[in-house]
């Protein structure tokens, strides 16, 4: 009787044994491929940004790889203003046009994410509303699009600065009631 229990035991060992030599699992791999990445324009890439001021302020003419750029107050702009006030809050309205050019839905966004003497906040609006996270952000299927325009809100300080506002764009499951 301990024969067999001793053969049994053994028999269940090994073919224990033999299903963790041969089950595939690997906790790491690298392996080389080739990428093929096609970069374009931001009028063509899959998030579509394009300028749509009547003013100057915003124009991609000119500008690194057609890239959109913001300038408020533009050099094209008639007013005798030199800027936004101290410590205020603008909205600026119609400034480009977000366009999903990709295959899938996705929510847009801006953000401003730095550090600066003259600027407190940087967003995106649109659809009347601010889009300063993903949350608050527009779903946007392919082929759709959105006017869109800046949030800006300024310290205290004067003069004039280069700084960056960050459009998101994210693939997520949406509802039916944030589609546009």
């Amino acid at each position: 009787m301990k024969r067999r229990r001793l053969i049994v035991l053994g028999g269940s060992v090994i073919a224990g044994l033999s299903g963790l030599v041969s089950s595939g699992a690997f906790s790491t791999v690298s392996a080389e491929r080739i990428v093929e990445v096609g970069v374009a324009d931001d009028a063509e890439a899959y998030l579509g940004l394009e300028d749509t001021s009547t003013n100057g302020r915003s124009s991609s003419f000119g500008t690194p790889h057609d890239q959109i750029r913001f300038s408020i107050p533009s050099a094209f702009e008639t007013t005798e203003g030199e800027g936004i006030n101290q410590k205020s809050s603008y909205t600026f309205d119609d400034l480009l046009r977000v366009t999903n050019q990709g295959n899938n839905p996705v929510v847009v966004w801006g953000e401003y994410d730095y550090s600066s003497s003259l600027i407190d906040d940087i967003a995106l609006v649109g659809n009347g509303r601010l889009l300063d996270e993903k949350e608050n952000g527009i779903t946007l299927t392919p082929g759709n699009q959105f006017s869109g325009g800046l949030f800006i809100k300024s310290t205290s300080g004067t003069g004039s600065e280069l700084v960056e506002v960050d459009i998101h764009a994210e693939s997520s499951d949406v509802s039916e009631d944030d589609i546009y």
